[in-house]
């Protein structure tokens, strides 16, 4: 389906990320696996909230490297990035200045036209976030903030959602909010902020705190073809 784009995070496994045969394989696997359709990837992910995962900026710097050498020998352009939990608004810290410092510095300028970007994860529910509105208040936050680092760095998001909902009725009051956010940028400017919605499906069997039983999209059944 020419219409359907796609983001492939790797898992979070660095020491592998970290060897240069491996990437390779991945990207060739990568390559085969969708043939004609490679285009349709348009963004790659190292790991999962590398700020909460424990990655250096050297971390980043190998793996991006080793992403960048085996794209190119396979002639793809697939921009390859990071995802944070977040990022400070206004004020930053050297952890998180370094891994999006690492990024930049090893953007390849053949991916997204030479203008690194990188995800955050802001929940409606967080501390200082508020509402949906309060995501991409936050989002711009942090742009203003890099823009004096980094002037072509952009910051998308890739999960938000109904972290803290306790029914499917919660959720859809929180998904519908940010769907209007989304409309309202895009009523005013034509275009929105890059933004994913965690998460598809509901997970009934979910523990921990905040309860994420329901923060799926589609209910969940028992038979997969009636979710």
């Amino acid at each position: 389906d020419k219409n359907i784009e796609v983001v492939i995070g790797t898992s979070c496994n660095k020491d592998w990320y970290s060897n240069a045969s491996n990437v390779q394989m991945f990207v060739d696997t990568l390559q085969s696996k969708f043939g004609s359709s490679i285009s349709q990837v348009k963004t790659i992910l190292i790991g999962n909230e590398v700020n909460a995962n424990s990655y250096t900026a050297s971390d980043i710097s190998i793996i991006m490297n080793n992403f960048k050498i085996a794209l190119s020998k396979n002639n793809l352009s697939i921009p390859v990035t990071v995802t944070f939990s977040n990022l400070p608004i206004q004020k930053g810290d050297d952890y998180s200045d370094n891994l999006v410092s690492s990024v930049v510095l090893n953007w390849s300028k053949t991916w997204n036209d030479n203008n690194p970007f990188v995800f955050i994860d802001p929940y409606p529910d967080a501390s200082g976030i508020n509402n949906a509105a309060g995501i991409f208040a936050w989002q711009h936050e942090v742009t203003e903030y890099y823009k004096t680092k980094h002037p072509s760095l952009q910051i998308f998001i890739a999960e938000t959602g109904a972290e803290g909902s306790n029914s499917d009725s919660t959720t859809i009051a929180v998904i519908d909010s940010v769907f209007s956010q989304l409309t309202l940028q895009y009523d005013s400017v034509s275009k929105t902020v890059p933004t994913f919605l965690f998460e598809a499906v509901n997970e009934p069997l979910k523990t921990g705190s905040p309860d994420q039983k329901f923060m799926g999209i589609y209910l969940d059944s028992s038979e997969p073809k009636k979710t």
